[in-house]
């Protein structure tokens, strides 16, 4: 099957075939992954091509992003200053908006409340991340925490539904407030993931998983919640990844 394709290389379009590696035709330059070269959007079952859905044309607004969440949002942010690309994390400004917020000790009861005032305040965001609930977990039991979330995230996109939702992951911990074991609590964590996630992509959202901060412990801080300077910069890079991809969805989609 062919697609449309643009070289981010060369800026060559042509049409090529997916099973060939995406090679650009002029440069020889190949995309595996999809963040170079030759550019192919998709989600789910759908594939869009930035050449096709106008994605060069000028003239579209500035794509508006939230990254929500409790205190690993807070603190991202502060470390994402200090990073090459800043808050836009490595975005065009001059393309997007990204607004983050942050509240420290945010439990997901609290998540409906706060969305809805800061939509009040400024209006629907295009993209929304969302990371939450992990200072539910061990507090509230699994089946209803997943219930509350399914039930919240549900009446967003209800209530917004030009809104592209993005559910970013909950991250492992190595203390969780009043565990008796913080493994049976860890096998919970990734349960709600797998729940929740499925939940998001069924109705059209994205997700984002933490895989390089499953794997290394030595990324979490001493307090065993609170991820280092370096686990904040490995969090944004997964973020970064995803918005990028939920920004360039949205622009297919706006043009």
């Amino acid at each position: 099957m062919k697609w449309r394709m643009l070289c981010l290389d060369c800026s060559w379009t042509g049409s090529g075939s997916w099973f060939r590696g995406r090679r650009c035709g002029r440069c020889g330059v190949r995309s595996i992954c999809g963040r170079c070269c030759v550019e192919i959007i998709s989600m789910g079952s759908v594939v869009f091509s930035p050449f096709d859905m106008g994605f060069l044309q000028e003239g579209i607004r500035r794509c508006v992003i939230w990254i929500f969440g409790h205190s690993f949002i807070h603190w991202a942010e502060k470390r994402a200053q200090l990073r090459l690309g800043g808050r836009f994390l490595g975005l065009d400004g001059n393309l997007v908006s990204v607004r983050w917020l942050g509240y420290r000790g945010l439990k997901w009861e609290a998540v409906r409340a706060k969305l809805r005032m800061a939509i009040e305040r400024w209006g629907a965001p295009d993209v929304l991340l969302i990371h939450a609930g992990g200072n539910d977990i061990g507090s509230f039991p699994m089946r209803q925490l997943i219930k509350a979330m399914k039930r919240d995230v549900l009446w967003l996109m209800s209530e917004y539904p030009d809104v592209l939702l993005i559910w970013s992951e909950m991250v492992r911990r190595e203390r969780w407030r009043n565990a008796v074991s913080v493994a049976a609590l860890n096998r919970s964590r990734m349960k709600i993931n797998k729940c929740f996630g499925k939940c998001i992509r069924l109705n059209g959202g994205l997700v984002v998983r933490h895989g390089l901060l499953e794997a290394d412990r030595s990324y979490t801080g001493k307090d065993g919640v609170h991820l280092t300077d370096l686990g904040l910069d490995v969090f944004n890079y997964g973020l970064s990844e995803v918005v990028g991809f939920g920004w360039r969805v949205w622009r297919c989609t706006a043009s």
